[in-house]
């Protein structure tokens, strides 16, 4: 295929750097673009023109977008993400476009089987291709001597990712330090909770805990909990995942954590998974499958050749 194939990968920078980044050491053609909204028609409609194919990762809906497609011929990708499931699966409009647009586009992904069925319950059909930034390591260590829960609160939103779950959780268990990433205070709060702030060493953070606990109103695929499963922690998440506790609620989330205070191991088998399931080449490798077959089929159409 090499250079042949021209792709525009359009997402936030870390994951279009990371995306963009394996593409090109596998020789495909990639142009890296984060600044899609801000551009105008005419620049949109360039982008278009001098690619095969348009990879939006964290899907977009426009119908003038989906049109102006049509007309270069390039095919477009959706690739759900999360938040993006989200807008569109609570706002009726917002659902319409999504369902039209995704009969405009050749292909709707999701990067779990949560996405895939929330997009089924507004008749967006998509194939699960998972994505993820980081590339799995078995990085199994020791558990800290004192027992130590991790949680993660955005600081705009910190509400949506259970903080008053988090306060109920230290209010109940006053002997387990609760650290907090993200945040850099959550107001009058138990002694017991320590505010971490932004940090760069997440991985060196998930280490020093013994269960990382998210309890959030939506997800898709967190990085952070792939990279606690990799380092053998225990996770508490609000939603079905291989290896992990799933709580719906604060009582259920304090019955998991009572649970593991008294006997929390290693979770190795969780480890094991992520390593074999989201490794980069397989990731990488499905993305270019679908790739690969989107080229062949535009090739095939521009030839005049039949389909059997």
């Amino acid at each position: 295929m090499g250079n042949t194939l021209k792709v525009a990968v359009v997402s936030f920078p870390l994951f279009v750097d990371a995306l963009s980044k394996k593409l090109r050491q596998r020789q495909i053609c990639c142009s890296a673009i984060t600044d899609w909204d801000k551009r105008s028609l005419a620049k949109k409609f360039q982008i278009l023109r001098q690619n095969d194919i348009v990879h939006f990762l964290n899907a977009k809906n426009s119908l003038t977008e989906c049109l102006l497609a049509k007309l270069t011929g390039t095919a477009v990708i959706n690739h759900w993400i999360g938040t993006d499931v989200l807008r569109a699966s609570t706002n009726p409009v917002r659902a319409l476009k999504a369902r039209i647009c995704a009969k405009l586009m050749e292909e709707s992904l999701a990067v779990s089987s949560l996405l895939q069925t929330e997009l089924k319950n507004i008749r967006v059909k998509s194939r699960v291709v998972p994505f993820c930034r980081l590339s799995p390591e078995r990085r199994v260590a020791p558990l800290p001597e004192k027992f130590t829960v991790l949680t993660y609160l955005n600081p705009r939103k910190p509400e949506f990712y259970g903080a008053e779950i988090i306060r109920q959780l230290a209010y109940r268990f006053p002997e387990v330090e609760f650290r907090i990433l993200a945040l850099q205070t959550l107001g009058q709060v138990s002694p017991n909770i320590r505010c971490l702030g932004w940090r760069e060493d997440v991985l060196q953070q998930l280490k020093q805990s013994s269960v990382l606990v998210r309890m959030t109103k939506h997800d898709g695929l967190p990085n952070m909990i792939l990279e606690a499963l990799s380092c053998g922690r225990q996770v508490i998440w609000s939603f079905d995942f291989p290896f992990c506790h799933k709580a719906h609620n604060l009582k259920e989330a304090g019955e998991i954590l009572s649970r593991l205070i008294r006997d929390c191991p290693l979770n190795t088998e969780g480890a094991d998974y992520v390593v074999q399931t989201y490794s980069q080449d397989t990731i990488i490798q499905d993305i270019i499958r679908v790739y690969e077959k989107l080229h062949r089929d535009k090739t095939r159409w521009s030839s005049g050749e039949s389909y059997t």
